[in-house]
């Protein structure tokens, strides 16, 4: 769970010697949402996760807006390890900024 949330929240470029090493997830969050910000994450999530982690394999991506907080978005990944098969979730809970919900 933490190299994926590691993968995840490191903006490419971040990571000194290795700038291609995460995705666009922060990227797309401060974007103007067209509509389709789940898909947006959707995609980001499984290039990334295909290109570092390949031993990794997403079951299902689900993104969700908080009720108490519409700048809140929670994405739950449902994940293997193809070690074991048991089937893991990793919750991810993304502030958006203010002018974008």
């Amino acid at each position: 769970r933490s190299n994926i949330k590691n993968l995840l929240l490191t903006v490419k470029g971040e990571r000194l010697g290795n700038p291609t090493f995460g995705s666009d997830l922060m990227r797309i969050l401060f974007e103007p949402d067209a509509g389709d910000l789940g898909n947006s994450i959707e995609e980001t999530i499984r290039a990334s996760v295909s290109e570092w982690l390949p031993h990794v394999k997403i079951k299902s991506i689900k993104t969700t807006s908080s009720v108490r907080n519409p700048n809140l978005l929670n994405v739950r990944l449902d994940f293997t390890i193809d070690v074991d098969q048991n089937v893991e979730t990793l919750d991810l809970n993304l502030a958006l900024p203010d002018d974008v919900s």
